[in-house]
């Protein structure tokens, strides 16, 4: 995945040892210690959030059996592939930033090869994520996936993910040249291959266009069927009748910004590098724009997490009864109102609960739907959307 260094000239009939690397290109073997410094920090943050927030997904969905859930499932998939990117990729790409040459031998066969992987099978649960909740809500009355369908899905997610990042593992080689004052060392792909740069169109549309349209429609279409919904559950004259509403649109406003935010910058700088005319070389600012594009496409490993696991109803549950020795440092105990002024705002206060206390909320959903049980209505459980958007 890094290129940079890429452009060195595969020319054979010249003796290189008869002419200095520092006629060309500066000699600079390391940057600066302040450099090295300003980058760790901007990667640590990143890291420190990726690894915890991955880690306690991972651990609330093995260690309780009822957060098991389809679903669920897809989302540990998702978290134990940015735990990996998070982990793995962030550090081997400092290091290959931090010097000139490609320090880590024989480790180029196979590193761009496990961070496409990760990549693309964070990707892959992303896609599989959005058509579960777009399936569970819009045909709320077909059959629903069960364990075993969901441990295949995942297994061929990873297939998948390995047969599409397999020619990495064909293409990229370590090379050397010498020259009279230095040995040049890199690690890339062939450049010379025509087939390179539609290679990567093909990895970018997975990567990003793909989950970005699959999104985009599943939440788009789960927006629209809302009304239908509403109508059925006699929720026009409702105080929660736009609730579901608002959001599944915040969710969606909040998926397509992360998904933009982290892959807009790596996509235009491997676009770039695999279009431009070849005789270009690549300007001074394309290594600075390539470093933020990496830590943007690995925060998104990080981003993940707090999306889809701190923002999920059910999570929060599972990481209270996981972590609850984090909970109870924070817990506060009511102080008893006073039985005079509480008489005098009772109206009011009961109108606030009935608009935004969870528990009214549910009671009503429930009437609601043993009203609709009552006359034989077939329709959807508004509890079961109720559940299924909070995941």
């Amino acid at each position: 995945m890094h290129f940079w260094n890429s452009y060195s000239l595969n020319i054979t009939d010249i003796d290189f040892t008869k002419h200095n690397y520092s006629d060309g290109q500066l000699i600079w073997v390391r940057v600066p210690d302040w450099e090295m410094g300003v980058k760790i920090l901007a990667f640590i943050p990143m890291i420190f959030l990726g690894f915890f927030g991955n880690s306690a997904i991972i651990v609330v969905v093995v260690q309780l059996r009822s957060m098991r859930t389809c679903t669920n499932l897809f989302i540990t998939n998702m978290a134990v592939a940015d735990l990996l990117t998070v982990l793995f990729s962030s550090w081997s790409y400092l290091v290959y930033d931090f010097y000139q040459n490609y320090v880590l031998g024989r480790f180029c066969k196979v590193e761009g090869f496990i961070q496409v992987i990760c990549l693309l099978s964070s990707a892959f649960s992303l896609i599989v994520i959005s058509c579960d909740r777009l399936l569970g809500i819009v045909f709320p009355f077909s059959r629903r996936l069960t364990k075993r369908q969901a441990l295949i899905i995942i297994i061929c997610i990873w297939v998948s993910a390995i047969a599409c990042a397999s020619p990495l593992a064909i293409w990229r080689s370590l090379s050397e040249r010498q020259w009279a004052d230095y040995l040049e060392i890199w690690c890339s792909e062939n450049t010379h291959m025509k087939q390179l740069k539609y290679y990567w169109l093909i990895i970018l549309t997975l990567l990003f266009y793909l989950p970005l349209t699959v999104m985009t429609v599943a939440y788009g279409v789960i927006i629209c069927s809302l009304d239908r919904y509403e109508q059925q559950l006699f929720l026009r004259e409702n105080p929660i009748k736009l609730k579901y509403r608002r959001r599944v649109i915040r969710m969606l406003f909040v998926y397509l910004l992360n998904c933009f935010w982290c892959w807009f910058t790596f996509q235009v700088v491997v676009l770039y590098r695999h279009f431009k005319p070849t005789s270009y070389e690549l300007p001074n600012w394309y290594r600075r724009v390539f470093f933020v594009a990496h830590l943007f496409t690995y925060a998104n490993g990080a981003i993940n997490p707090i999306i889809y696991g701190a923002c999920s109803e059910s999570f929060r549950k599972g990481f209270r009864l996981i972590f609850s020795c984090f909970y109870q440092k924070n817990q506060v105990t009511p102080t008893p109102p006073d039985n005079k002024r509480h008489n005098n705002n009772q109206p009011q206060r009961r109108r606030h609960s009935q608009l935004t206390h969870p528990n009214e909320e549910r009671q009503q959903l429930e009437q609601i739907e043993n009203k609709q049980n009552k006359e034989g209505e077939h329709t959807i459980n508004p509890m079961k959307m109720s559940n299924l958007l909070q995941e």
